[in-house]
């Protein structure tokens, strides 16, 4: 899928690494996104590095309400899935809400 302009939402694993929070793997699908042309780009490893340590339900919280409400007045239009998306109780929620909510997911090898 091409997600050039695109408002694209990360999602991925973090709480099952609490050494890296696979901060690096965010920071890397961000720059891929961005360098493929994404209008905006929502990584929740940049809130993590910016708020500090919270519970997981802390961050639950704000990453759903980012999904649906969306940031900078944009609405997320493609939800971008990392490796491992599907082993994360967090990850797998965030793509059953979009699904509910008709917005696209897509695994982060399949952008184009």
């Amino acid at each position: 899928m091409r997600i050039k302009d695109r408002s694209v939402f990360l999602s991925g694993p973090m709480s099952d690494d609490p050494e890296s929070y696979h901060v690096d793997d965010f920071a890397l699908a961000h720059n891929k996104v961005k360098r493929l042309g994404a209008r905006d780009v929502y990584n929740p490893a940049i809130s993590y590095l910016t708020y500090g340590s919270h519970p997981h339900t802390y961050w639950m919280r704000e990453c759903i309400m980012n999904l649906l409400n969306g940031c900078n007045h944009y609405k997320y239009d493609v939800v971008v899935q990392l490796p491992g998306w599907e082993k994360s109780l967090g990850a797998t929620l965030e793509y059953q809400v979009a699904q509910a909510c008709g917005i696209p997911c897509i695994e982060l090898d399949d952008c184009e």
